[in-house]
């Protein structure tokens, strides 16, 4: 598992690009000219084969370590994700003062062209306390500010429906159940037998530093991949399988 952090919402830029072709060089005639709405003679474009392009500008902005890719490591296996706080942005540049109008955009982008994805969607109900964080306190109304994100952020989870797992910060950071927390994440994101025993504390005291405790997850922690069942349920999947990027929408940048 290989996860990124921050990219000024990477994701926008890719549905751009994307979107850019069938909107803009496809018609129904087989590629015959047309300036506005075909392919400037070209095969039509399927949309389907452009999930391949989307998926791999994920892989590369979250690069294996050098050495591996000096040696010309099979990466094939493992899986991408990354950290963002601004899937609603509308801002070319991740300013986050702009919110895209339909919220349905971005999530629907998502399960189009990244299907396999595991969404964990990360919110902090006391905004209060975040709003006098360091990174939001400069902003005027951060707290209205970031109930109306928390709102659709919630909504998002739901509109992902299986794809998608809702946290709350003040349940996973508990000291006495947060760690409960963690493991049923973990099992949704299709992993078997492995088990928190804490929950680490990165950017502690409004730094950038890292918890350097280790964690051992148990000898027999292993990903076993994830299906969904008739009913629409994530469950294990009986054999391993390959996921694509695990994509973590969090209404906050610094914490735990």
């Amino acid at each position: 598992v290989r996860m990124g952090g921050e990219n000024f919402n990477h994701l926008r830029a890719i549905r751009t690009m994307v979107e850019h072709f069938p909107t803009k060089r496809i018609d129904d005639s087989g590629g015959i000219y047309h300036y506005d709405t075909g392919p400037f003679q070209h095969e039509g474009i399927a949309p389907a084969t452009l999930a391949c392009p989307a998926q791999l500008a994920i892989e590369a902005i979250v690069p294996p370590p050098r050495r591996d890719q000096e040696i010309g490591f099979d990466d094939s296996d493992t899986i991408i994700g990354f950290k963002t706080i601004r899937f609603f942005d509308d801002d070319e540049y991740g300013t986050m003062d702009s919110v895209i109008a339909d919220e349905k955009i971005p999530i629907d982008f998502v399960r189009k062209y990244f299907p396999c994805s595991r969404v964990i969607v990360n919110i902090r109900s006391n905004t209060i306390a975040q709003g006098n964080s360091n990174w939001f306190s400069h902003r005027k109304n951060s707290t209205g500010v970031l109930d109306d994100m928390n709102k659709r952020l919630v909504r998002a989870a739901s509109r992902f429906g299986p794809m998608a797992h809702l946290l709350r910060m003040e349940e996973w950071t508990d000291k006495m159940s947060g760690a409960a927390e963690l493991n049923e994440l973990v099992r949704w994101l299709g992993f078997e037998n492995c088990t928190y025993d804490q929950v680490l504390h990165d950017h502690k005291n409004n730094s950038f530093g890292r918890d350097q405790t280790e964690i051992f997850l148990g000898p027999h922690c292993r990903f076993v991949g994830v299906h969904f069942d008739p009913d629409g349920a994530l469950a294990l999947a009986p054999e391993p399988v390959r996921e694509t990027v695990t994509l973590h929408a969090s209404n906050y940048s610094k914490g735990y």
